[in-house]
C-alpha cells in the first residue's frame, strides 16, 4: 500500500477478498476509536486530530490527493506534490560522472536525478532543512512545534514502550529502531586488497567472467566465509588494477564496492545475515524493572554473539 502514491488502496483479507483500505479503517478502527472517546475524557486536541483524520479519509475516498487540505496536512503527500510540481525551484548542482560511478549503470536524465536528490534532501538530518523551508512556504498546518516534538522524542512518558526505545537507542549505537523491535547491525569487515590476483585466480575469474579480460580496472568481489560457524563472514575485495592506477580514488572505490555489494542479492544477504533483531511487542506493562531486564537480556545476547565470532 505504501508504494502506491496514486490512491485507490486495497488490502487483501484472510478470506481472499479485497477491500478498500479506507473502508477497512472506517469499519475496524474509527468505530473503536469513537467508542473510546465516549468512554474516556478527551481534550480539544484529541477531538481535533480525530476530526482531521476522518476528513482526510473522506478526501482519499474521493481521490483528492492533491487537494490543498490534504497537501497541507500529510507530509508524504506534500513532498510528492512538491517534487512533481515545484522541482524547478530546487537548487541542485549536477555533478559529472566520475571514474567509478554507479550512475554509469543506469539510464537517468538530469531531471530524474534532481528528483531523487530532492527526495533525499527532504530526509536530511543536517542544519539545512528543506522540509522546514517548504512547509513554511506552503503554510503547512502544525499542531506541535519542533521543540515540542524533539522533547517528546527525548523524554517520553515514564514506564512506556517509548521510554524503552529511548533507552535502547542510547545503549546500542549501531542499530535500527522501530516501534516494536531493534535490529543491531553486525556487518562483516570489508577490506580493499590492491595486490594483483594470482594466476590461478585470473584463470578462474576469466572462465566465469570473460568480460573482465576487457576491463582492466574492474572491481571484483570475493567471498571468504568461515565454515565452522555462522558468526563471522568477511567480504574480500580485489581490484584488477595496479596500485598506482587507483591512488587518489580510494574513497570512490570504497563507495562503489559498497554499491556493488548491495546490488548483488547474495552479497547483500551476507552483509546483513548476521544482524540480530530483538522484539518488544507488548504495548503496555513497561516499568523501570522490565525495561532494565529487557536491556540486560539484549546486552547478554550481543556479548555472547561477539564471543562466538572471536572463537571462530
Amino acid at each position: 500500500i505504501s508504494m502506491n502514491t496514486e490512491g485507490d488502496w486495497r488490502i487483501k483479507l484472510m478470506n481472499g477478498r479485497t477491500q478498500s483500505a479506507i473502508d477497512y479503517l472506517n469499519c475496524h478502527y474509527l468505530a473503536v476509536i469513537e467508542e473510546l472517546f465516549e468512554e474516556r475524557e478527551t481534550s480539544y486536541w484529541d477531538k481535533y486530530v480525530l476530526d482531521t483524520f476522518k476528513r482526510l479519509c473522506d478526501k482519499f475516498e474521493q481521490g483528492l490527493l492533491e487537494d490543498p487540505y490534504v497537501v497541507r496536512r500529510l507530509e508524504w503527500v506534500m513532498k510528492l506534490w512538491v517534487i512533481k510540481n515545484e522541482i524547478g525551484d530546487f537548487e541542485y548542482e549536477y555533478t559529472s560522472k566520475g571514474k567509478f560511478d554507479y550512475r554509469s549503470m543506469y539510464m537517468m536524465d538530469e531531471r530524474v536525478e534532481k528528483e531523487i536528490a530532492a527526495s533525499f534532501d527532504f530526509a536530511n538530518l543536517c542544519d539545512y532543512d528543506l522540509y522546514e523551508q517548504v512547509a513554511d512556504r506552503m503554510g503547512v498546518e502544525r499542531i506541535l512545534t519542533e521543540e515540542e516534538v524533539g522533547e517528546a522524542l527525548l523524554f517520553p512518558p515514564n514506564d512506556s514502550r517509548a521510554e524503552l526505545r529511548v533507552r535502547l537507542a542510547s545503549e546500542f549505537e549501531n542499530a535500527v529502531l522501530s516501534w516494536n523491535k531493534i535490529t543491531i547491525n553486525r556487518e562483516p569487515e570489508v577490506k580493499i586488497d590492491v595486490s594483483r590476483p594470482t594466476g590461478e585466480e585470473y584463470m578462474r575469474l576469466f572462465e566465469r567472467y570473460p568480460e573482465l579480460a576487457r576491463m582492466p580496472s574492474a572491481v571484483v568481489v570475493f567471498l571468504r566465509e568461515r565454515r565452522r560457524g555462522e558468526g563471522t563472514r568477511q567480504v574480500l575485495v580485489r581490484l584488477l588494477a595496479e596500485e598506482g592506477d587507483i591512488r587518489g580514488w580510494e574513497e570512490e572505490i570504497s563507495r562503489e564496492i559498497r554499491n556493488r555489494i548491495v546490488r548483488n542479492p547474495y552479497l547483500d544477504y551476507l552483509l546483513y545475515s548476521n544482524n540480530k533483531t530483538y522484539r518488544f511487542d507488548e504495548l503496555d506493562g513497561w516499568d523501570e524493572g522490565s525495561i532494565k531486564e529487557r536491556i540486560e537480556e539484549i546486552r547478554r545476547e550481543e556479548k555472547r554473539g561477539k564471543e562466538e565470532e572471536e572463537v571462530e
